[in-house]
């Protein structure tokens, strides 16, 4: 009766139908660590779930995934020259490629950057046939007990190269370790890409290629690396 109470509470709260799993799974774990057993299929808890996917759920219509196809088809309509598209080349490819949320990857703005929860230079190490991330802060770490590290292999000889894009990107953009990983010096100013900043220039690319941007967003990236790995 008292987790139903509380499923209960959580949809004044939230919207979505998954995130009354979520914490409904997460209550099962804590019985389970305290010792005891939580049945979910306990007639009210399963009336209650029910009634929660009939009233919440909704036709989600999830983003469509970048496929290797499309980051070689972005590549090549690179600028060099063009400090925006430099910036937005590697931070695509090292989403890409470490499948991590946009919350690790870029700050919301410039005043919003946190050197602990958004990477920096110092966090992306390069090893002799890769890189190292090292990500003290993620959705599902967020109290700094531990560093999620993730490894990005060398894909030698292809233009979708994270390895030699990210170390050409630091050879001509050199900056403080601390600050953000995609930032640029621009003579009295520091030009830093942000979240928002990054979906606006991908669905730009998106839309020279012909293809629905709405239909894309930063998650497209990391649910396309994500498939491309597995």
């Amino acid at each position: 009766m008292n987790v139903a109470r509380y499923l209960t509470s959580c949809t004044l709260k939230v919207s979505a139908f998954g995130t009354i799993m979520n914490k409904l799974s997460a209550v099962k774990k804590l019985y389970h660590l305290s010792g005891y057993e939580l049945d979910t299929s306990h007639p009210l808890l399963d009336l209650l779930v029910k009634a929660c996917k009939r009233d919440m759920s909704v036709d989600a219509k999830p983003k469509a995934p970048l496929e290797p196809g499309h980051l070689i088809l972005i590549n090549t309509m690179i600028d060099r020259s063009n400090l925006d598209h430099r910036i937005f080349q590697a931070a695509l490819m090292i989403q890409f490629f470490s499948c991590i949320r946009k919350s690790n990857l870029l700050p919301p703005s410039i005043r919003g950057f946190s050197p602990h929860r958004h990477l920096t230079r110092a966090d992306i190490s390069i090893l002799p046939d890769g890189l190292h991330l090292s990500l003290p802060w993620t959705k599902t770490i967020q109290n700094s007990d531990e560093i999620m590290t993730i490894c990005i292999a060398q894909v030698t000889g292809s233009i979708i190269d994270p390895v030699s894009t990210y170390k050409q990107f630091i050879s001509d953009f050199p900056m403080p370790p601390k600050m953000p990983a995609f930032s640029i010096n621009c003579g009295s100013k520091v030009l830093v890409l942000t979240q928002q900043n990054y979906i606006n220039t991908l669905k730009h690319f998106l839309e020279r290629l012909g293809l629905p941007s709405q239909a894309y967003s930063s998650h497209s990236i990391r649910r396309g690396g994500t498939t491309v790995l597995y």
